[in-house]
């Protein structure tokens, strides 16, 4: 009686526990928390509305064919270079002028840096960050039209530098010769602005951002934000997830190359006709294959975490119960993300093996064999860990393996995604795209902000460009182009961003137009 009782509470227990359980996974599904601001939409009619007028499109088109091109650290195309820099004092007279409120520096010959006083000094200044360097074509055929010619095919601009990142350098230079314009109808900011463009970014910006960075720390600035180049605007991040998103970079993958090499002695050498056991090229084959056959361990956490939060509420309902669920089905998530390489990205660090070398002649047993192995770091690891990871999986104790330390750095702080600067990243993409979400994420790939992050704990990394589905292998590879409207949509967002960065707090509503 008394077993039969208890199995009958039990079974009540069971079933309570797992109606709870349902009704509060589905309160989060149908009642997700909104992440999004909802300011006034700008319009093309507002009389500070940006237009790609001929003259703004002829100066960039004309940056756009300056090969300002970086090959390897501390190796890249001076006199372009210093042409660029001389077209950007030329026709940006009002930034550049002598009366101008802005005070332009050349920094290491080759860098640029702005600084416009604010009025208020309490409150911390804002940095924006973006690059004049490009990297190198690597196959001319591959491309429809000249890489360096920047002309127009349907309304898009084709050349090197459209994504990455000369849109960014003008239209940041744009924004600001209209707010030297504002000032003369009283215009003043009241925090300062300082702008940064580095020289060598594609190449570790070693010499450029590097110099910039020890610049201000000898300056004793800090900032309240950062903003440099990242995340795109993207559609169909997610399946069933029709509306673009905005991501912006709140924390960025650590970088670091690591050198794999076999050195054995004279006699495993000689002849090959006369092989013996040991082989270099057999010993790292062997050692690459064991690296190949590992993951390291992954984990949906932090901003990839933040990202799939954010945009839960736009998801169709199978999806939007998981992900407003994680904290129950987070292991699920990260099986599917994990399914494919590109998500599969977020969750962990990833190991590519690059560059293999050895041998001299087909009848010769090698002495040394090598090969490099390309990390990009997650959140949470080091190159220390990574290092202990590879020494473990391949075992062995003929194999060495050295970080390239002079081109490695471990992964950033993860930047909140409620601070001023995010919210203002925010506010000026919902200005500008009224109907896009706005979600914080995880940059993979390497930027200029790593030299800075000493000098604020809110850095963000953010493309303002809708990409489409095939444009992501356009940064870096053939056919680099950018629409002439989205553009002109780039020399708006920074107008705001810079307009949005003069409040102490960021107003959800306000839109500023008429606040001179």
């Amino acid at each position: 009686m008394a077993k039969g009782f208890t199995w009958r509470w039990l079974r009540l227990l069971l079933l309570t526990a797992l109606v709870t359980f349902l009704s509060v996974c589905l309160w989060n599904t149908f009642h997700p928390h909104s992440h999004q601001l909802h300011p006034d939409a700008c319009q093309p009619s507002d009389y500070d509305f940006l237009k790609l007028t001929n003259e703004r499109l002829d100066r960039f088109q004309r940056a756009l064919r300056l090969p300002t091109i970086s090959t390897s650290p501390h190796t890249y195309n001076v006199d372009a270079c210093k042409q660029l820099i001389q077209l950007i004092q030329n026709e940006y007279p009002l930034v550049h002028g002598p009366n101008s409120p802005i005070k332009s520096e050349v920094v290491a010959d080759l860098s640029l840096v702005y600084t416009w006083q604010g009025t208020d000094a309490t409150l911390k200044p804002i940095l924006l960050l973006s690059h004049l360097d490009v990297v190198p074509i690597s196959s001319r055929s591959s491309w429809e039209h000249d890489p360096f010619g920047a002309n127009v095919y349907d309304g898009y601009i084709y050349a090197r530098g459209t994504l990455d990142d000369k849109n960014s350098v003008f239209a940041i230079l744009e924004a600001l010769e209209m707010l030297v314009k504002e000032s003369e109808r009283g215009f003043k900011p009241q925090r300062t602005i300082v702008v940064a463009f580095g020289h060598d970014e594609e190449v570790l910006g070693l010499d450029g951002a590097q110099a910039i960075s020890r610049l201000f720390e000898e300056r004793g600035l800090t900032f309240e934000y950062i903003l440099d180049e990242g995340m795109p605007i993207l559609k169909d991040i997610l399946p069933g997830v029709t509306k673009p998103a905005a991501i912006v970079g709140t924390a960025e993958k650590g970088y670091c190359n690591f050198n794999i090499s076999v050195t054995l002695s004279p006699e495993h050498t000689g002849h090959a006709s006369m092989p013996g056991d040991e082989q270099s090229i057999a010993i790292l084959s062997s050692a690459l294959a064991k690296l190949k056959s590992q993951k390291l361990p992954g984990k949906l956490q932090g901003a990839p975490k933040e990202m799939l939060e954010h945009l839960a509420g736009d998801m169709p309902f199978p999806l939007k119960f998981l992900m407003t669920n994680l904290w129950a089905f987070r292991p699920i998530v990260e099986m599917v993300l994990a399914s494919s390489p590109k998500t599969d990205a977020v969750l962990r660090t990833t190991v590519a093996q690059t560059m293999i070398h050895s041998g001299v002649k087909a009848n010769v047993l090698p002495s040394v064999a090598w090969a490099v192995v390309n990390t990009r770091i997650i959140p949470g690891e080091t190159i220390g860990t990574v290092s202990d990871f590879m020494r473990q999986a391949i075992n062995d104790p003929r194999v060495k393996i050295n970080p390239d330390i002079a081109g490695c750095f471990d992964p950033s702080p993860k930047s909140s995604a409620e601070a001023f600067g995010y919210k203002v990243i925010e506010k000026s993409v919902r200005q500008l795209w009224p109907d896009y979400s706005v979600a914080p994420g995880l940059m993979i790939a390497a930027t200029d902000t790593k030299h800075y992050l000493h000098l604020t704990d809110a850095v963000y990394r953010f493309l303002p460009v809708l990409f489409g589905k095939n444009d992501p292998s356009r940064l870096h590879g053939p056919n680099e182009r950018i629409h002439m409207e989205a553009y002109e949509k780039l020399l708006n967002f920074y107008f705001h961003v810079l307009r949005n960065s003069q409040d102490k707090f960021v107003l959800p509503s306000a839109h500023g137009h008429n606040d001179l």
